[in-house]
């Protein structure tokens, strides 16, 4: 099921992917002739900043959705075992 859904996202018209590349070959195809290397460039470019946001966005989505981010913000409070614990832990802070 991975292995399907990776194929898929393969297949987005995103231009560093190979949805894309089919993308630019169509666009060749129609024009007859050749891109220019610059619109390669810039659009290779565009497309894999474009994968890098997604990806950042998904992660931070994740962490917030685990707690972690809280973690490592040190915000997360441990449950504490017992109250005398949480008396020696409230000591200590003070």
């Amino acid at each position: 099921m991975l292995s399907v859904n990776i194929g898929i996202v393969n297949l987005l018209p995103i231009p560093v992917l190979d949805g894309g590349h089919l993308v630019f070959l169509a666009i060749e195809a129609g024009r007859s002739r050749p891109l220019s290397p610059r619109v390669l460039k810039f659009c290779s470019l565009g497309g894999l900043l474009a994968i890098l946001v997604i990806f950042v966005l998904i992660t931070g989505h994740d962490l917030a959705r685990f707690g972690l981010s809280r973690l490592i913000a040190g915000r997360l409070q441990v449950p504490v075992a017992n109250r005398r614990d949480r008396n020696q832990i409230n000591a200590e802070r003070s």
